[in-house]
């Protein structure tokens, strides 16, 4: 892992040191940061952020926030399989 700087170091996060930025390669909107491993694992970490809107409880807002992408690109269709809460153990070195 090494730290990252994410939105011109305003925030700083330890990603995998094989992960590349992808904005090297193309363009990524100003509200992304987009790490990818893209010759082994294909695996991708993206950092977006998204407006709080105190309409949506704070258990609701991932499904609501996945929901509005899935709206702003005319996806014809969407599925959620699920939502679930992260633990520390989970996502060491995130905090």
């Amino acid at each position: 892992m090494e730290k990252r700087e994410l939105y011109g170091g305003a925030v700083e996060a330890l990603v995998p040191k094989n992960f590349i930025d992808v904005s090297d390669i193309r363009e990524i909107p100003d509200h992304q940061e987009f790490f990818a491993d893209l010759y082994d694992t294909q695996e991708a970490l993206i950092f977006e952020l998204n407006l709080y809107d105190s309409n949506v409880s704070d258990k609701d807002s991932a499904k609501f926030h996945f929901e509005e992408l899935a709206r702003c690109n005319e996806a014809t269709s969407y599925s959620i399989d699920g939502v679930k809460d992260l633990s520390d153990e989970e996502v060491p070195n995130f905090k």
